[in-house]
């Protein structure tokens, strides 16, 4: 929350991004509290959520602009006369007016009434969305300078357990060092969404969910998105990245055995399929740190994979620094055995 309040109130575009279920909904609610816990009414605030059928109704950038325009020239109505656009923005600028839009990529030439959001001074701006191409091109030749990304990661392990702990009757927390362990591993086992801890703890139900979220994000973010014709291979070369978190993997070798598997692809079509998963934020690319020079120009660089995290200890605290090393925008090659960050994101137990 520090890092959206930070930029409240100032002439820039905040843009939470993050997979589905990250929790991206409940921290622009709580924005909203705060907003309305510092004075402001809840007239000057237009939440957009569009999940909700309310809101079906907004298909396209002139929808959304018009219904915004509307809002807040209705609400000004109360204290004087709106009845243009142009008055309505300046009402609603001296009001100090918030628009907030959930999954805004489902909006189609959204980031235009944003633009012109800025450009009329209709509201302070903050927008998520599930899909790293939610900054676009054509948002950054709209909103040139004018933008800050602040990305929405799952749980850390400490985030967790401050679910967990919450989630106990009588609020007892997890003392024991055995108990920490114990919950390390279904942290490992269940991940880091802040969802599972609405459901009960049983496999059946967890899996369920998790599996839910993950078929809607690849059939949905991706295969239909992307108009994905093979999705059989795209399935396997999905199972293939799972099983090979933290591995280095290129793209041509996934390439060629697909070929010794009697199956045509190519490296351009397994780059492709690669990046519409790491744009739907179910992996990340980490670059290696020695590679340099013209071999950057190489196609098939490594892939670090970090959306299923069931690997042994030892293998999964390489990625789990790669992980934080996000999170704390530290510079990955700072994260080798000699960097300066490496002891500091890489905790020497399973206790923190």
């Amino acid at each position: 929350m520090s890092a959206i309040e930070a930029f409240i109130d100032r002439p820039v575009v905040k843009v939470l991004k993050g997979m589905r279920r990250v929790g991206k909904s409940v921290i622009m609610r709580l924005l909203i509290e705060r907003l309305i816990d510092r004075g402001v009414s809840g007239a000057n605030i237009l939440y957009i959520n569009k999940e909700s059928l309310v809101f079906d109704a907004i298909r396209d950038y002139r929808d959304l602009y018009r219904y915004a325009v509307d809002y807040f020239k209705n609400g000004a109505a109360r204290g004087a006369s709106a009845t243009t656009a142009t008055s309505a923005s300046a009402s609603a600028a001296g009001r100090r007016t918030y628009i907030l839009i959930d999954e805004v990529q489902e909006i189609e030439g959204w980031e235009r009434a944003v633009a012109s959001f800025l450009a009329d001074g209709l509201g302070d701006v903050v927008i998520s969305g599930s899909n790293a191409g939610l900054l676009s091109s054509e948002l950054a030749t709209l909103l040139s300078g004018r933008y800050v990304e602040i990305p929405v990661y799952p749980l850390t392990f400490r985030e967790f357990m401050t679910f967990r702990n919450a989630k106990r009757d009588g609020g007892d927390r997890t003392d024991t060092a055995a108990e920490a362990e114990n919950e390390f591993k279904n942290y490992l086992r269940y991940g880091g969404l802040p969802g599972i801890h609405q459901l009960p703890a049983n496999d059946d139900v967890l899996f369920s969910y998790l599996n839910a979220v993950l078929n809607t994000i690849l059939y949905k973010d991706v295969i239909t998105r992307h108009k994905i014709r093979d999705a059989s291979i795209f399935d396997k070369l999905v199972r293939y990245l799972f099983d090979n978190v933290g591995n280095i993997t290129t793209a041509k070798r996934i390439a060629d055995y697909f070929k010794s598997q009697r199956i045509r692809t190519s490296v351009d079509t397994i780059l492709n399929y690669i990046s519409y998963v790491e744009a739907s934020l179910l992996i990340d690319k980490a670059p290696r740190y020695d590679i340099k020079g013209k071999r950057l120009l190489e196609l098939g660089r490594g892939w670090g994979q970090v959306f299923k995290i069931s690997v042994p200890w030892g293998q999964f605290r390489g990625v789990r620094s790669f992980k934080l090393a996000l999170r704390s925008n530290a510079d990955l090659k700072d994260l080798t055995p000699q960097g300066p960050d490496f002891k500091a994101l890489t905790p020497q137990g399973p206790e923190t």
